[in-house]
């Protein structure tokens, strides 16, 4: 997900090295909103590629893994409260972000897509002018506004309303990562397209409270599974071509 701005600065203050540096269990936090990356299953577990990578990185701890569903606006908050103890949602490593929180090392690549209805599709030049859906605290929607300058945005809570909004013409196009946006064409062949994507060259990272002693671990395995192939495997099993 291109995954999104929180304004939570203020809180960096707040100290996160009471965690002990062996950890038998661990705690993370997913939105299970935003599918392929995180979703919830019908009985109500997470799962996703986000799942499967911090399931992994536990396995390799020999710990046990256990899962908080958060909605994305309170992530940060929630993780700075102590109600978890990382973060596995295709959050995109930024600058102002990284002064509020340490990331893992990247895991995954991602542009901004633009998905578009086939029966009104949008270029390069009408989105300027086109009503355009992003879900709120992203990056999509930073880049929508801020670098496209585009000035009738709709912001939507998760992108499981933008996409039902784009379906039934209430919009003119979704902006969200690219990955997400070719997946969501899939599942609706004919439906709606893919435009196009903007290169941004934004990555995605697991996210730690900041300071921690046991960031420098995790991000180990998080490099050993990207050198072993666990990620690519995890891509192929998740993600759209």
């Amino acid at each position: 997900m291109i995954r999104r701005i929180c304004l939570m600065a203020a809180l960096a203050i707040l100290s996160h090295n009471a965690l002990a540096k062996d950890w038998t269990k661990i705690r993370f936090a997913t939105e299970g909103a935003y599918p392929p990356f995180n979703m919830t299953a019908p009985d109500g577990t997470v799962q996703g590629f986000d799942v499967d990578i911090a399931n992994a990185l536990c396995q390799q701890m020999q710990a046990e893994c256990s899962w908080v569903k958060q909605e994305w606006d309170g992530m940060i908050p929630a993780l700075m409260g102590r109600k978890f103890d990382a973060i596995a949602a295709s959050m995109s490593i930024t600058e102002d972000r990284k002064k509020v929180h340490d990331f893992s090392v990247p895991y995954f690549n991602s542009d901004i897509g633009v998905l578009t209805r086939t029966d009104a599709p949008v270029d390069e030049k009408s989105i300027k002018s086109a009503k355009v859906g992003v879900q709120q605290a992203t990056t999509g929607a930073a880049f929508a506004q801020e670098t496209l300058g585009l000035t009738d945005v709709q912001v939507y809570p998760d992108q499981g309303d933008m996409f039902t909004a784009l379906r039934a013409g209430q919009i003119d196009a979704a902006m969200t990562d690219t990955s997400i946006v070719l997946a969501e064409e899939v599942a609706h062949p004919g439906k709606v397209a893919v435009a196009g994507q903007y290169k941004t060259g934004e990555t995605y990272g697991a996210v730690y409270p900041k300071g921690n002693a046991n960031n420098a671990t995790l991000d180990k395995i998080f490099q050993s599974m990207i050198d072993d192939g666990t990620m690519a495997k995890l891509g192929a099993k998740y993600l759209a071509a």
